[in-house]
């Protein structure tokens, strides 16, 4: 039987030109991704252009030699395209883009420039609204869609149209070449190796609650219309939006000078634990109750127990005054 002809090369002249009614169904050929070269060839190209974008020393880049952006990455790595870079990602990435890649089952690489533009703005636009950026408020505006092994998002019209101007221009045509593969000094908190499509339900828009509701509807009131979102991600302050954490997490700790905080224990914890006495640590959970009662500012009763338990809080490291 004879085979069938080898795919033609692949232009991507827009993401809204796809004809796709959802996310991809059926496993992906990757037949584009395996037909592309990084144009990133040495690594003077590739620490140049860490240097320009701030990528933080801890980070180690390396070109990607005969390896496609599709391929295993090495050991640590993920596969970095430079249009991340200039959308403005920056490392660590930001917990609510491993939110995304991890909902979606997406490797960093395998979105587009226009999926990582939309992620960067969505996260400043809540930053500049103050709601916290959520997968939930995410999906209910936006929608994942594949063309030629990359995603990208398209806006739920339903939801309100956040941005507009997502297609690419003539000078970004190029981007799929430009990659190169950086190592993380912690694991990384998304998938590493390119995924399957996700299944249609992943792209199935939410049902949001009230206050989910009333957070949508701050998000569409920040500018009163859609913005372009080229345009928004020039003016608008990323750096302000990105370092803000508004999802609850804290930022990633600094190192600690101490060398002997537990494995698996943050350091500020650590150091916490390492200051109370062991007889502290080893108090009766009935205890820790009284503690915790104290701590919201509950009245304790006016005796030598009450004494005691404050002589106790004094000294183990954890002032909790009560609010005036």
């Amino acid at each position: 039987m004879p085979s069938s002809p080898a795919p033609s090369p692949v232009v991507v002249l827009s993401d809204d030109e796809s004809g796709d009614d959802g996310a991809a169904s059926g496993s992906p050929s990757r037949s584009a991704a395996k037909r592309i070269a990084s144009t990133l060839t040495t690594q003077a190209a590739v620490d140049a252009l860490c240097k320009n974008h701030d990528v933080p020393r801890g980070f180690a880049a390396r070109p990607a030699g005969e390896l496609r952006a599709c391929s295993a990455p090495p050991r640590g790595s993920v596969c970095v395209y430079a249009h991340m870079l200039e959308t403005g990602v920056r490392f660590p990435l930001h917990p609510f883009f491993c939110d995304a890649l991890n909902h979606f089952g997406l490797a960093p690489g395998q979105l587009s420039i226009n999926g990582w533009r939309v992620l960067v703005g969505f996260v400043a636009i809540c930053h500049e609204a103050g709601v916290p950026p959520s997968m939930v408020l995410f999906r209910h505006f936006f929608k994942l869609y594949n063309r030629n092994d990359w995603y990208y998002f398209r806006c739920r019209a339903f939801a309100g149209v956040l941005f507009t101007g997502t297609s690419y221009s003539q000078s970004e045509r190029e981007w799929k070449g430009a990659f190169f593969f950086l190592t993380s000094p912690e694991s990384w908190r998304c998938p590493v190796r390119w995924g399957e499509p996700p299944y249609k339900s992943s792209a199935a828009g939410p049902a949001l609650t009230s206050h989910q509701k009333q957070s949508a509807e701050k998000l569409l009131a920040v500018h009163g219309t859609a913005r372009d979102l080229r345009a928004y991600l020039r003016q608008t302050d990323l750096a302000a939006a990105l370092s803000a954490d508004l999802a609850g997490a804290p930022p990633p700790p600094q190192p600690s000078p101490r060398s002997t905080v537990a494995k698996g224990v943050d350091p500020p914890v650590g150091d916490m634990t390492d200051k109370m006495p062991v007889e502290k640590t080893a108090a009766p959970a009935a205890r820790t109750e009284q503690v915790k009662s104290e701590a919201h500012g509950d009245t304790l009763p006016m005796s030598g127990k009450k004494r005691r338990r404050e002589e106790g809080t004094a000294t183990n490291g954890h002032h909790c005054a009560a609010p005036e």
